[in-house]
Protein backbone atom coordinates (compact mmCIF):
# COMPACT_ATOMS: atom_id res chain seq x y z
CA UNK A 1 0.00 0.00 0.00
CA UNK A 2 1.10 3.31 -0.82
CA UNK A 3 1.80 5.80 1.98
CA UNK A 4 1.15 9.32 1.81
CA UNK A 5 3.38 11.77 3.15
CA UNK A 6 2.99 15.42 4.34
CA UNK A 7 4.77 16.69 1.03
CA UNK A 8 1.96 14.66 -1.11
CA UNK A 9 -0.67 16.43 1.27
CA UNK A 10 0.98 20.11 0.99
CA UNK A 11 1.11 19.80 -3.07
CA UNK A 12 -2.34 18.65 -3.63
CA UNK A 13 -3.19 21.86 -1.46
CA UNK A 14 -0.86 23.80 -3.53
CA UNK A 15 -2.58 22.90 -6.40
CA UNK A 16 -5.90 23.30 -5.40
CA UNK A 17 -4.65 27.30 -3.81
CA UNK A 18 -2.98 27.68 -7.13
CA UNK A 19 -6.31 26.79 -8.86
CA UNK A 20 -8.75 29.07 -6.58
CA UNK A 21 -5.95 32.09 -7.11
CA UNK A 22 -6.41 31.84 -10.71
CA UNK A 23 -2.41 30.94 -11.37
CA UNK A 24 -2.34 28.73 -14.46
CA UNK A 25 -3.12 24.70 -13.98
CA UNK A 26 -0.53 21.76 -13.71
CA UNK A 27 -0.65 20.02 -16.45
CA UNK A 28 -1.52 16.61 -16.67
CA UNK A 29 1.59 14.98 -17.26
CA UNK A 30 3.54 17.35 -14.35
CA UNK A 31 0.47 16.84 -11.59
CA UNK A 32 -1.82 13.26 -11.73
CA UNK A 33 -3.84 12.96 -8.52
CA UNK A 34 -4.25 9.24 -9.05
CA UNK A 35 -1.06 8.75 -7.72
CA UNK A 36 -1.51 9.49 -4.37
CA UNK A 37 -5.49 8.58 -3.91
CA UNK A 38 -5.01 5.40 -5.78
CA UNK A 39 -3.98 3.12 -2.23
CA UNK A 40 -3.89 0.11 -4.49
CA UNK A 41 -5.18 -1.73 -7.30
CA UNK A 42 -8.65 -2.07 -5.12
CA UNK A 43 -8.47 0.74 -3.03
CA UNK A 44 -8.61 4.41 -3.57
CA UNK A 45 -9.50 7.90 -1.69
CA UNK A 46 -12.49 9.49 -3.19
CA UNK A 47 -12.91 13.40 -2.46
CA UNK A 48 -14.94 16.09 -3.50
CA UNK A 49 -14.54 19.88 -2.69
CA UNK A 50 -17.19 22.49 -3.52
CA UNK A 51 -17.25 26.37 -2.95
CA UNK A 52 -19.69 29.05 -4.11
CA UNK A 53 -20.27 32.21 -3.38
CA UNK A 54 -24.47 32.73 -4.02
CA UNK A 55 -26.24 36.11 -4.62
CA UNK A 56 -29.46 36.56 -4.83
CA UNK A 57 -31.49 39.58 -5.32
CA UNK A 58 -35.19 38.55 -5.57
CA UNK A 59 -38.91 40.13 -6.72
CA UNK A 60 -39.51 42.77 -4.38
CA UNK A 61 -41.83 42.48 -1.77
CA UNK A 62 -45.30 43.93 -0.95
CA UNK A 63 -44.44 45.10 2.84
CA UNK A 64 -43.31 48.20 5.05
CA UNK A 65 -41.01 45.79 7.14
CA UNK A 66 -37.16 45.13 5.99
CA UNK A 67 -36.94 42.29 4.10
CA UNK A 68 -33.58 40.84 2.51
CA UNK A 69 -34.74 40.24 -0.50
CA UNK A 70 -31.04 40.75 -1.58
CA UNK A 71 -27.80 39.23 0.06
CA UNK A 72 -24.97 36.84 -0.49
CA UNK A 73 -23.37 34.16 1.24
CA UNK A 74 -20.91 31.97 1.10
CA UNK A 75 -21.17 27.80 1.33
CA UNK A 76 -18.70 24.74 1.46
CA UNK A 77 -18.81 21.38 0.63
CA UNK A 78 -16.58 18.78 0.61
CA UNK A 79 -16.45 15.00 1.16
CA UNK A 80 -13.67 12.19 1.86
CA UNK A 81 -13.81 8.52 1.51
CA UNK A 82 -12.66 5.36 0.94
CA UNK A 83 -13.58 3.29 -1.81
CA UNK A 84 -12.89 -0.73 -2.91
CA UNK A 85 -13.40 -2.47 -5.87
CA UNK A 86 -13.21 -6.60 -6.04
CA UNK A 87 -14.67 -8.47 -8.53
CA UNK A 88 -17.38 -9.74 -6.47
CA UNK A 89 -18.03 -7.09 -4.29
CA UNK A 90 -16.98 -3.04 -4.06
CA UNK A 91 -18.20 -0.59 -1.15
CA UNK A 92 -17.67 2.97 -0.53
CA UNK A 93 -17.56 5.16 3.13
CA UNK A 94 -18.00 8.85 2.54
CA UNK A 95 -18.60 11.75 4.81
CA UNK A 96 -19.38 15.60 3.99
CA UNK A 97 -19.08 18.63 5.91
CA UNK A 98 -21.17 21.46 4.67
CA UNK A 99 -20.91 25.21 5.88
CA UNK A 100 -23.01 27.65 5.33
CA UNK A 101 -22.77 31.31 6.45
CA UNK A 102 -24.31 35.05 6.57
CA UNK A 103 -27.60 33.26 5.31
CA UNK A 104 -30.81 35.74 5.34
CA UNK A 105 -33.71 34.93 8.36
CA UNK A 106 -36.71 32.76 6.88
CA UNK A 107 -38.86 35.40 8.31
CA UNK A 108 -37.52 38.36 6.36
CA UNK A 109 -35.73 36.48 3.35
CA UNK A 110 -36.59 35.17 0.09
CA UNK A 111 -34.70 32.81 -2.08
CA UNK A 112 -32.25 30.19 -2.10
CA UNK A 113 -30.41 31.38 1.07
CA UNK A 114 -33.60 31.52 3.11
CA UNK A 115 -34.87 27.81 2.74
CA UNK A 116 -31.66 26.89 4.59
CA UNK A 117 -32.41 29.20 7.35
CA UNK A 118 -36.48 27.87 7.42
CA UNK A 119 -34.87 24.62 7.97
CA UNK A 120 -32.38 25.82 11.00
CA UNK A 121 -32.50 28.99 11.93
CA UNK A 122 -28.83 30.56 12.39
CA UNK A 123 -27.12 32.51 10.72
CA UNK A 124 -24.05 30.62 10.52
CA UNK A 125 -24.35 26.35 10.40
CA UNK A 126 -21.99 23.65 9.89
CA UNK A 127 -22.21 20.14 10.04
CA UNK A 128 -20.17 16.51 9.33
CA UNK A 129 -22.10 13.58 8.68
CA UNK A 130 -22.30 10.26 6.84
CA UNK A 131 -23.20 10.92 3.51
CA UNK A 132 -22.99 7.56 1.61
CA UNK A 133 -21.89 4.11 2.77
CA UNK A 134 -22.33 0.68 1.32
CA UNK A 135 -21.73 -2.52 -0.09
CA UNK A 136 -22.48 -3.74 -3.85
CA UNK A 137 -22.34 -7.53 -4.05
CA UNK A 138 -22.26 -8.40 -7.71
CA UNK A 139 -22.99 -12.28 -7.98
CA UNK A 140 -22.42 -12.13 -11.67
CA UNK A 141 -20.81 -9.25 -14.08
CA UNK A 142 -24.21 -7.66 -14.84
CA UNK A 143 -25.93 -7.52 -11.76
CA UNK A 144 -25.21 -6.16 -8.56
CA UNK A 145 -27.01 -5.77 -5.29
CA UNK A 146 -26.25 -2.52 -3.04
CA UNK A 147 -27.67 -2.15 0.40
CA UNK A 148 -26.69 0.58 2.40
CA UNK A 149 -26.61 4.63 2.20
CA UNK A 150 -25.95 5.98 -1.45
CA UNK A 151 -27.37 8.04 -4.33
CA UNK A 152 -30.04 7.80 -6.69
CA UNK A 153 -29.85 9.49 -10.08
CA UNK A 154 -33.35 7.55 -11.68
CA UNK A 155 -33.46 7.54 -15.30
CA UNK A 156 -30.31 8.16 -14.99
CA UNK A 157 -28.64 4.52 -14.09
CA UNK A 158 -25.81 3.82 -16.80
CA UNK A 159 -23.80 5.63 -19.55
CA UNK A 160 -23.86 4.40 -23.20
CA UNK A 161 -20.32 6.27 -24.19
CA UNK A 162 -22.48 8.11 -26.21
CA UNK A 163 -21.81 11.63 -25.20
CA UNK A 164 -24.63 13.41 -26.57
CA UNK A 165 -27.26 10.91 -25.57
CA UNK A 166 -25.82 10.30 -21.81
CA UNK A 167 -25.39 14.43 -21.74
CA UNK A 168 -29.18 14.70 -22.59
CA UNK A 169 -30.23 11.91 -20.18
CA UNK A 170 -28.17 13.82 -17.27
CA UNK A 171 -29.43 17.16 -18.02
CA UNK A 172 -33.40 17.04 -19.53
CA UNK A 173 -34.37 13.33 -17.83
CA UNK A 174 -32.68 12.31 -14.85
CA UNK A 175 -33.95 13.12 -11.66
CA UNK A 176 -37.14 15.22 -12.56
CA UNK A 177 -38.63 12.76 -10.11
CA UNK A 178 -35.53 11.21 -7.89
CA UNK A 179 -32.26 12.56 -7.34
CA UNK A 180 -30.23 13.71 -4.91
CA UNK A 181 -30.83 17.12 -5.44
CA UNK A 182 -27.21 17.97 -6.01
CA UNK A 183 -27.06 21.78 -6.73
CA UNK A 184 -28.21 22.38 -2.49
CA UNK A 185 -25.10 22.47 -0.07
CA UNK A 186 -26.33 19.49 1.60
CA UNK A 187 -27.73 16.78 -1.10
CA UNK A 188 -30.09 14.11 0.06
CA UNK A 189 -29.20 10.14 0.32
CA UNK A 190 -30.67 7.33 0.19
CA UNK A 191 -30.98 4.60 2.54
CA UNK A 192 -32.19 1.02 1.73
CA UNK A 193 -31.65 -1.13 -1.03
CA UNK A 194 -30.57 -0.95 -4.52
CA UNK A 195 -30.93 -3.75 -7.39
CA UNK A 196 -29.31 -3.46 -11.04
CA UNK A 197 -29.36 -5.22 -13.73
CA UNK A 198 -27.04 -3.75 -16.80
CA UNK A 199 -25.53 -5.44 -20.11
CA UNK A 200 -25.47 -3.74 -23.48
CA UNK A 201 -28.74 -3.73 -24.36
CA UNK A 202 -30.91 -3.69 -21.10
CA UNK A 203 -30.84 -1.73 -17.73
CA UNK A 204 -32.97 -2.42 -15.13
CA UNK A 205 -32.78 -0.80 -11.83
CA UNK A 206 -35.22 -1.04 -8.29
CA UNK A 207 -34.98 0.55 -5.47
CA UNK A 208 -36.53 0.36 -1.97
CA UNK A 209 -35.51 3.19 0.37
CA UNK A 210 -36.01 5.92 2.53
CA UNK A 211 -34.65 9.46 1.88
CA UNK A 212 -32.31 11.41 4.30
CA UNK A 213 -32.79 14.60 5.19
CA UNK A 214 -30.85 17.05 3.22
CA UNK A 215 -31.76 19.69 0.30
CA UNK A 216 -32.31 22.49 2.97
CA UNK A 217 -31.60 20.91 5.75
CA UNK A 218 -28.23 20.69 6.99
CA UNK A 219 -28.89 17.47 9.33
CA UNK A 220 -27.92 15.12 6.86
CA UNK A 221 -27.34 12.45 9.05
CA UNK A 222 -31.28 11.57 9.69
CA UNK A 223 -33.34 9.37 7.75
CA UNK A 224 -36.70 10.21 6.79
CA UNK A 225 -37.93 7.03 7.97
CA UNK A 226 -42.18 8.28 7.48
CA UNK A 227 -41.45 8.37 3.57
CA UNK A 228 -41.50 5.17 1.55
CA UNK A 229 -40.16 5.38 -1.79
CA UNK A 230 -40.37 2.42 -4.35
CA UNK A 231 -38.81 2.70 -8.05
CA UNK A 232 -38.27 0.37 -10.76
CA UNK A 233 -36.98 1.60 -14.04
CA UNK A 234 -36.30 -0.25 -16.91
CA UNK A 235 -34.38 0.86 -19.97
CA UNK A 236 -34.19 -0.59 -24.12
CA UNK A 237 -30.92 1.21 -25.12
CA UNK A 238 -30.00 2.79 -28.39
CA UNK A 239 -29.95 0.05 -30.55
CA UNK A 240 -31.49 -2.70 -28.82
CA UNK A 241 -34.84 -1.88 -30.73
CA UNK A 242 -34.40 1.05 -32.72
CA UNK A 243 -30.96 2.87 -34.27
CA UNK A 244 -29.82 5.37 -32.30
CA UNK A 245 -32.70 5.37 -29.54
CA UNK A 246 -33.62 4.38 -25.72
CA UNK A 247 -37.16 3.81 -24.67
CA UNK A 248 -37.74 3.67 -20.76
CA UNK A 249 -40.87 2.67 -18.54
CA UNK A 250 -40.48 3.49 -14.88
CA UNK A 251 -42.88 3.22 -11.98
CA UNK A 252 -42.79 5.02 -8.56
CA UNK A 253 -44.73 4.82 -5.28
CA UNK A 254 -44.08 7.24 -2.77
CA UNK A 255 -45.95 6.83 0.58
CA UNK A 256 -45.61 9.88 3.31
CA UNK A 257 -47.01 9.62 7.00
CA UNK A 258 -44.69 12.60 8.71
CA UNK A 259 -47.87 14.10 10.51
CA UNK A 260 -46.85 17.49 8.26
CA UNK A 261 -49.80 19.48 6.64
CA UNK A 262 -49.44 19.07 2.77
CA UNK A 263 -49.13 22.18 0.36
CA UNK A 264 -52.06 22.45 -1.58
CA UNK A 265 -54.92 24.99 -3.35
CA UNK A 266 -57.36 23.77 -0.89
CA UNK A 267 -55.41 27.08 1.40
CA UNK A 268 -56.88 29.87 -1.03
CA UNK A 269 -60.56 28.78 -0.18
CA UNK A 270 -59.85 28.31 3.74
CA UNK A 271 -60.48 24.46 3.17
CA UNK A 272 -58.81 21.89 6.23
CA UNK A 273 -56.35 19.81 5.43
CA UNK A 274 -55.45 17.08 7.55
CA UNK A 275 -52.22 15.51 9.39
CA UNK A 276 -50.47 13.05 6.87
CA UNK A 277 -49.84 11.26 9.69
CA UNK A 278 -54.04 10.52 10.00
CA UNK A 279 -54.33 10.43 5.96
CA UNK A 280 -51.12 9.89 4.29
CA UNK A 281 -50.16 10.63 0.74
CA UNK A 282 -49.82 7.11 -1.15
CA UNK A 283 -48.84 8.62 -4.73
CA UNK A 284 -48.20 5.72 -7.51
CA UNK A 285 -46.26 7.13 -10.82
CA UNK A 286 -46.06 5.51 -14.43
CA UNK A 287 -44.67 6.86 -17.57
CA UNK A 288 -41.71 6.72 -19.31
CA UNK A 289 -39.20 8.67 -22.15
CA UNK A 290 -38.19 8.31 -25.43
CA UNK A 291 -34.87 9.58 -26.48
CA UNK A 292 -32.63 9.55 -29.57
CA UNK A 293 -29.68 10.90 -31.25
CA UNK A 294 -29.49 10.77 -35.04
CA UNK A 295 -26.76 12.17 -37.46
CA UNK A 296 -28.03 14.08 -40.10
CA UNK A 297 -26.00 16.41 -42.15
CA UNK A 298 -22.69 17.79 -41.15
CA UNK A 299 -24.33 17.25 -37.14
CA UNK A 300 -27.44 15.03 -35.29
CA UNK A 301 -30.58 15.63 -34.96
CA UNK A 302 -31.95 14.80 -31.15
CA UNK A 303 -35.48 14.25 -30.20
CA UNK A 304 -36.69 13.59 -26.66
CA UNK A 305 -40.04 12.47 -24.89
CA UNK A 306 -41.00 12.57 -21.40
CA UNK A 307 -43.98 11.79 -19.70
CA UNK A 308 -45.63 10.41 -16.51
CA UNK A 309 -49.31 9.81 -15.05
CA UNK A 310 -50.06 9.65 -11.26
CA UNK A 311 -52.87 8.34 -9.19
CA UNK A 312 -53.56 7.16 -5.38
CA UNK A 313 -54.11 9.32 -2.38
CA UNK A 314 -53.43 12.53 -1.82
CA UNK A 315 -54.59 13.25 1.74
CA UNK A 316 -57.90 12.73 2.20
CA UNK A 317 -58.27 13.72 -1.70
CA UNK A 318 -58.26 11.46 -4.41
CA UNK A 319 -55.13 11.70 -6.50
CA UNK A 320 -54.97 12.56 -10.39
CA UNK A 321 -52.37 14.05 -12.51
CA UNK A 322 -50.12 13.95 -15.19
CA UNK A 323 -46.96 15.76 -16.94
CA UNK A 324 -45.02 15.47 -19.80
CA UNK A 325 -41.86 17.05 -21.81
CA UNK A 326 -41.45 17.48 -25.82
CA UNK A 327 -37.99 18.51 -27.04
CA UNK A 328 -35.47 18.33 -30.20
CA UNK A 329 -32.33 19.48 -31.61
CA UNK A 330 -29.81 19.69 -33.88
CA UNK A 331 -25.85 20.02 -33.11
CA UNK A 332 -23.46 21.08 -35.89
CA UNK A 333 -20.28 19.17 -34.96
CA UNK A 334 -18.14 20.10 -37.95
CA UNK A 335 -18.11 24.02 -37.43
CA UNK A 336 -16.39 25.93 -34.85
CA UNK A 337 -17.57 26.19 -31.37
CA UNK A 338 -19.97 23.38 -32.23
CA UNK A 339 -23.13 25.11 -31.82
CA UNK A 340 -26.09 22.60 -30.24
CA UNK A 341 -29.69 24.95 -30.46
CA UNK A 342 -32.81 22.85 -28.58
CA UNK A 343 -36.31 24.14 -28.62
CA UNK A 344 -38.73 22.53 -25.61
CA UNK A 345 -41.97 22.49 -23.94
CA UNK A 346 -43.02 21.10 -20.58
CA UNK A 347 -46.20 21.25 -18.95
CA UNK A 348 -47.60 19.78 -15.63
CA UNK A 349 -51.15 19.59 -14.33
CA UNK A 350 -52.21 21.97 -12.06
CA UNK A 351 -55.73 21.63 -9.49
CA UNK A 352 -58.71 23.41 -11.21
CA UNK A 353 -61.31 23.11 -8.00
CA UNK A 354 -60.63 22.95 -4.70
CA UNK A 355 -63.93 21.62 -3.79
CA UNK A 356 -64.30 18.57 -5.73
CA UNK A 357 -62.33 16.48 -3.34
CA UNK A 358 -59.46 15.42 -6.23
CA UNK A 359 -55.79 16.82 -6.42
CA UNK A 360 -55.14 17.63 -9.75
CA UNK A 361 -51.72 19.32 -9.50
CA UNK A 362 -48.60 17.20 -10.37
CA UNK A 363 -46.17 16.21 -7.66
CA UNK A 364 -42.69 16.23 -8.28
CA UNK A 365 -41.81 13.49 -5.72
CA UNK A 366 -38.16 13.55 -4.80
CA UNK A 367 -36.26 15.58 -7.68
CA UNK A 368 -32.97 17.81 -8.46
CA UNK A 369 -35.82 20.14 -8.98
CA UNK A 370 -32.41 22.84 -10.19
CA UNK A 371 -32.02 20.83 -13.41
CA UNK A 372 -35.10 22.19 -14.70
CA UNK A 373 -35.08 25.33 -12.92
CA UNK A 374 -31.97 26.93 -13.01
CA UNK A 375 -33.37 30.11 -11.00
CA UNK A 376 -35.22 27.83 -8.57
CA UNK A 377 -38.04 30.22 -7.83
CA UNK A 378 -40.21 28.03 -9.32
CA UNK A 379 -40.33 23.86 -10.17
CA UNK A 380 -42.11 21.39 -12.29
CA UNK A 381 -45.82 21.21 -10.56
CA UNK A 382 -48.36 23.36 -12.22
CA UNK A 383 -46.20 24.37 -14.63
CA UNK A 384 -45.59 24.87 -18.36
CA UNK A 385 -42.93 26.44 -19.91
CA UNK A 386 -41.50 27.35 -23.32
CA UNK A 387 -38.11 27.54 -23.46
CA UNK A 388 -34.62 27.50 -26.10
CA UNK A 389 -31.70 26.85 -25.65
CA UNK A 390 -28.00 27.07 -27.03
CA UNK A 391 -24.93 25.20 -26.11
CA UNK A 392 -21.56 26.39 -27.21
CA UNK A 393 -18.15 24.34 -26.88
CA UNK A 394 -15.27 27.55 -27.51
CA UNK A 395 -12.69 25.00 -26.59
CA UNK A 396 -12.05 22.18 -25.53
CA UNK A 397 -12.33 22.55 -21.80
CA UNK A 398 -15.02 25.37 -22.27
CA UNK A 399 -18.58 25.00 -22.35
CA UNK A 400 -21.10 28.13 -22.81
CA UNK A 401 -24.77 27.39 -22.36
CA UNK A 402 -27.83 30.07 -22.74
CA UNK A 403 -31.29 29.30 -21.97
CA UNK A 404 -34.77 31.42 -22.21
CA UNK A 405 -38.21 30.24 -20.68
CA UNK A 406 -41.62 31.98 -20.99
CA UNK A 407 -43.23 30.06 -17.80
CA UNK A 408 -47.05 30.29 -17.17
CA UNK A 409 -49.24 28.35 -14.45
CA UNK A 410 -51.61 25.72 -15.63
CA UNK A 411 -54.26 26.72 -13.61
CA UNK A 412 -54.46 29.62 -11.98
CA UNK A 413 -57.11 28.43 -9.26
CA UNK A 414 -53.97 26.65 -8.32
CA UNK A 415 -50.44 27.76 -6.43
CA UNK A 416 -47.18 29.27 -7.44
CA UNK A 417 -45.08 26.14 -6.63
CA UNK A 418 -41.34 26.65 -5.43
CA UNK A 419 -39.50 23.52 -2.94
CA UNK A 420 -37.66 20.15 -4.36
CA UNK A 421 -39.43 17.97 -1.98
CA UNK A 422 -39.12 16.74 1.68
CA UNK A 423 -36.19 17.82 3.00
CA UNK A 424 -36.45 16.78 7.25
CA UNK A 425 -38.98 14.77 9.25
CA UNK A 426 -40.87 17.23 10.86
CA UNK A 427 -42.02 20.90 10.40
CA UNK A 428 -42.36 21.37 6.46
CA UNK A 429 -43.99 19.19 3.69
CA UNK A 430 -41.19 20.37 1.12
CA UNK A 431 -43.02 22.35 -1.41
CA UNK A 432 -44.54 25.42 -0.83
CA UNK A 433 -46.89 27.61 -2.44
CA UNK A 434 -48.03 31.12 -3.66
CA UNK A 435 -51.61 32.89 -4.15
CA UNK A 436 -51.41 34.69 -7.78
CA UNK A 437 -55.01 35.61 -7.44
CA UNK A 438 -56.32 33.76 -10.81
CA UNK A 439 -52.87 34.81 -12.84
CA UNK A 440 -51.06 32.51 -14.65
CA UNK A 441 -48.64 34.44 -16.65
CA UNK A 442 -45.52 33.91 -14.12
CA UNK A 443 -42.42 34.73 -16.11
CA UNK A 444 -39.42 35.16 -18.61
CA UNK A 445 -36.28 33.87 -17.76
CA UNK A 446 -33.45 34.87 -19.52
CA UNK A 447 -29.62 32.58 -18.38
CA UNK A 448 -26.01 31.94 -18.90
CA UNK A 449 -23.79 29.63 -17.50
CA UNK A 450 -19.82 28.98 -17.98
CA UNK A 451 -17.10 26.41 -17.36
CA UNK A 452 -14.14 26.05 -17.75
CA UNK A 453 -12.74 22.63 -16.53
CA UNK A 454 -8.74 23.20 -16.03
CA UNK A 455 -8.22 19.59 -15.93
CA UNK A 456 -10.10 16.12 -15.05
CA UNK A 457 -10.06 17.30 -11.11
CA UNK A 458 -10.82 21.17 -11.12
CA UNK A 459 -13.20 22.96 -12.92
CA UNK A 460 -15.30 26.39 -12.23
CA UNK A 461 -18.77 27.83 -13.50
CA UNK A 462 -20.34 30.58 -13.43
CA UNK A 463 -24.12 31.37 -13.99
CA UNK A 464 -25.98 34.53 -14.13
CA UNK A 465 -30.32 34.19 -14.15
CA UNK A 466 -32.42 37.65 -14.77
CA UNK A 467 -36.17 37.14 -14.59
CA UNK A 468 -39.04 39.39 -15.83
CA UNK A 469 -42.25 38.79 -13.21
CA UNK A 470 -45.46 38.56 -15.08
CA UNK A 471 -49.07 39.30 -13.85
CA UNK A 472 -48.84 36.14 -10.92
CA UNK A 473 -45.77 37.84 -9.98
CA UNK A 474 -47.29 41.29 -9.52
CA UNK A 475 -50.06 39.83 -7.55
CA UNK A 476 -47.74 38.86 -5.33
CA UNK A 477 -44.54 40.86 -4.96
CA UNK A 478 -44.19 45.01 -5.97
CA UNK A 479 -40.82 44.70 -8.00
CA UNK A 480 -41.02 42.51 -11.31
CA UNK A 481 -37.39 42.29 -11.53
CA UNK A 482 -35.20 39.28 -10.28
CA UNK A 483 -31.65 38.30 -10.15
CA UNK A 484 -29.32 35.14 -9.39
CA UNK A 485 -25.95 35.02 -9.84
CA UNK A 486 -23.43 32.21 -8.44
CA UNK A 487 -19.62 30.95 -8.96
CA UNK A 488 -18.24 28.05 -7.75
CA UNK A 489 -14.89 26.04 -7.85
CA UNK A 490 -14.85 22.23 -7.76
CA UNK A 491 -12.42 19.56 -7.04
CA UNK A 492 -13.37 16.34 -7.88
CA UNK A 493 -10.99 12.70 -7.68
Amino acid sequence: MKRIGWKEILYVLAFSLSVVGGAPPVEADEFDLDRYTKLNDHWRIVGYWRARLETTHFFEPRSTVAFRNSYAYPALLGRLGVQFNYPWIEGLAEGQLTGLWNLPGAANGYGPGASYYADRPVHNQARVFLHQGYLRFKPLPEASIQPGRFEYYMEDEFKTGDAAMDFLRSIRIGQRLVGPFGFSHVWRSFDGILANYNDPRVNVTFTASHPTQGGFDIGGMEEISHIDLLTGVATLKAGALLPHTELTAFHVTYRDTRGVTPTDNRSLVGLPRPSLNIDPLEIYTMGGHFLGVYPVGPGAVDALAWGAGQWGHWGNQRHAAFAYALEGGYQFRQVSWKPWLRLGWFMSSGDSNPYDGVHETFFQILPTARLYAFFPFYNLMNNEDLFFQVFLYPYKQGFIRFDFHSLWLTEGTDLWYYGAGASRSDLFFGYSGRDTGGHRTLAKVAEMTFRHSFNKYTWVEFYYGHAFGGSAVDKVFSGRQADFFFVEWDLKF
